[in-house]
């Protein structure tokens, strides 16, 4: 399983979270704790959506393997 690191409420893979701390961040002028929060808040306000994108793939798939 991959490691990962906490911020908030996320779980994030570790190597992606190094990517972005250590190689990314850095000269931006963005606060790591703002970048965090951030994109907290966007995955929380986006899942909704995309589960109901999710459930119209399934039915699709559903549809189109009958259909073969």
């Amino acid at each position: 399983m991959t490691e990962r690191v906490e911020k908030g409420n996320l779980a994030i893979a570790k190597n992606l979270y190094d990517l972005i701390h250590d190689e990314i961040l850095p000269g931006t002028g963005v606060a790591e704790a703002d970048l965090w929060a951030g994109f907290e808040k966007l995955v929380a306000d986006l899942a909704p959506r995309n589960r109901q994108l999710l459930g119209k793939r399934d039915q699709l798939q559903e549809q189109i393997n009958q259909w073969h």
